[in-house]
């Protein structure tokens, strides 16, 4: 635990140091109230990854981003937030101090008491991280894995980080994503308890509740898994969206969410909803003579345009696994057959309940028709499985709660036709209702879409909650500050009481390791093939499975330049298909 937050002290301030420069660039300082209370270590903290992003893809063009790469950016990031110290940390008093202070103590906690990972971690989350870090951009790599070439400047800013610290030990990343949120959660309290709130004030209040499910109760937080910070994007972008309609005479307001969305998009294609609605929102708000809207812009195409061309080189597509765009004349462009394998996998995967928890006992399996599975996804015989597994998460029910109690409450206040009225209500919600239609038509599994399921959920719930402040705000600050407490006193005691058993003081968790056997392609490449699917950071090429077939360029250093199939190969597979 230690370990952990000492690493991630040091990272914040220049996660903060690159963000103020970005916003600086781009116009977007936020606006100083008159309390000194506007927001700065949430917007901050999400920009600094952005930038660090835009950053390490354009050099993983040219080099690897290893121990040099991270240390340049840490430094140049520190040398940054030494710069902008004055704009980054104004209005944080004692209080706000000490309690950005006691969260990433409480993450931090969080974190070092996990013993589970994610599979994806293991399966090729470390795998994707470690090309990265220890090789410039292959071309074709998803023709050695095809989950490889799920291309996500997640794993971008995963090897960044990945440079200062200890061998082995977790990625700090998503525990960085999920404090820059409940800096935003806590600001929000604040400002309530300050009675100078807005509707986006009392949703973002709310969002401590997928913060303590997607943040805390789920082991995504020792992870790389990108679906944490979309929704955490997702989520603090909507409250954005909120303030645009409440503050239009606010320029920041009106143009801050653009970058964001942009970032978003790059982590998975699962954000394309929010990034649409983002967009749209700017149009509604004619935010286009906007000061800098050019830069914005600009920022936003590049980060984009960096995106796509990792794409082409990891697998000829610019959208992978989606066939529109790829570029099939490229020699390491993936075959047809093994990219429409992908997208079937992902369509069963996402819709049949085989992939629910098994620890738990589970209704969806006794629902689960017989027969092969592209045929249950063909005709819907998924549906009614899906819908039981659904109402068994606990996230969806506690979103579907919020939904009923906001809306129950202000038929009861005789408000709610008011509410729907109003453009700070209703284009969110109708943009992430689109959200949740986005998600059920494409991957409906229930952690691609918690962004928009709860945002669908919290906006009546923060609605009701803005009619009667003046009784609810003392009382929802204590609620979630017992909430707080609970959670750290739990975790105190436990690590007291048993040790290294509970929760791990001085050292970090470690990634497990993998045990893999070597094999060689056709032409006697070598391949290490990992045992249970998951290659963890088995040394570098590390396979689930081996293809045989694979052809392989080889630089004059040793490492990889391509993977590739020939032609024969693509021609043969295509007419099995």
């Amino acid at each position: 635990m230690i370990e952990l937050l000492i690493f991630a002290a040091l990272w914040i301030p220049a996660i903060l140091g690159w963000g103020m420069m970005l916003s600086m660039f781009l116009g977007l300082i936020p606006a100083r109230d008159e309390e000194g209370h506007g927001p700065r270590i949430d917007y901050y903290g999400f920009m600094g990854l952005a930038g660090m992003a835009v950053l390490g893809a354009a050099a993983h063009f040219m080099a690897p981003l290893g121990i040099f790469w991270g240390a340049l950016v840490f430094l140049g990031g520190w040398l940054l937030f030494f710069y902008g110290r004055k704009e980054i940390l104004f209005g944080l008093c004692r209080l706000n101090l000490a309690v950005l202070a006691a969260v990433l103590v409480f993450f931090a906690m969080a974190a070092a008491a996990k013993k589970t990972f994610d599979f994806d971690t293991g399966a090729y989350h470390l795998q994707a991280v470690n090309w990265i870090y220890e090789s410039r951009i292959v071309k074709g790599l998803a023709n050695l894995e095809g989950k490889l070439g799920f291309n996500s400047l997640w794993f971008v800013l995963g090897a960044t980080l990945k440079a200062l610290r200890p061998e082995g030990r977790i990625s700090l990343l998503n525990l960085l994503m999920v404090y820059f949120f409940a800096a935003a959660v806590w600001a929000s309290f604040r400002r309530i308890f300050e009675k100078k709130a807005g509707l986006a004030d009392f949703f973002m209040a709310l969002c401590a509740i997928p913060l303590a499910y997607e943040g805390i109760g789920k082991h995504h937080l020792i992870g790389l898994s990108t679906d944490l910070p979309v929704t955490f994007l997702t989520l603090y972008l909507t409250g954005l969206w909120i303030r645009s309609f409440e503050e239009p005479e606010n320029v920041f307001a009106r143009a801050c969410f653009l970058p964001l969305a942009a970032f978003a998009l790059t982590l998975k294609v699962s954000a394309f909803p929010v990034f649409a609605g983002s967009l749209l929102i700017f149009w509604l708000n004619k935010s286009s003579r906007l000061p800098h809207i050019k830069r914005i812009f600009s920022f936003g195409i590049l980060l984009s345009g960096l995106w796509m061309a990792r794409g082409v080189m990891l697998s000829g597509c610019p959208v992978y696994p989606l066939e529109f765009g790829c570029v099939q004349s490229l020699d390491w462009s993936v075959p047809q057959t093994l990219l429409q394998g992908e997208t079937e996998v992902i369509a069963k995967w996402a819709r049949l309940p085989s992939q629910v928890d098994e620890t738990r006992a589970t209704k969806a399996w006794s629902f689960l028709p017989a027969g092969k599975p592209e045929e249950m996804v063909r005709d819907w015989r998924w549906l009614k499985p899906w819908l039981v597994r659904m109402a068994e998460e606990p996230g969806a029910r506690a979103a579907g709660f919020l939904f009923l109690a906001g809306f129950l409450t202000l038929a009861a206040l005789r408000k709610l036709r008011g509410v729907l009225r109003e453009s700070s209500f209703a284009v969110p919600f109708a943009l992430s209702a689109g959200g949740i239609l986005f998600w059920f038509l494409t991957a409906p599994d229930p952690r691609f879409g918690y962004g928009s399921l709860f945002s669908v959920g919290i906006l009546p719930a923060a609605a009701a909650l803005r009619r009667m402040k003046g009784f609810w705000a003392p009382r929802l600050t204590a609620l979630v500050g017992i909430w707080f407490l609970k959670g750290f006193v739990v975790l105190l005691v436990s690590g007291v009481s048993h040790g290294s058993k509970a929760l791990s003081w001085k050292d970090a968790p470690a990634y497990p390791t993998a045990v893999t056997t070597g094999v060689k392609t056709l032409e006697g490449y070598p391949l290490n093939v990992a045992g249970a699917f998951q290659c963890w950071e088995a040394p570098l090429p590390c396979v689930p499975s081996p293809r045989p077939d694979l052809k392989v360029k080889v630089s004059p250093s040793g490492f990889p330049e391509m993977f590739w199939y020939d032609r024969e190969f693509k021609a043969r597979a295509k007419d099995l298909d």
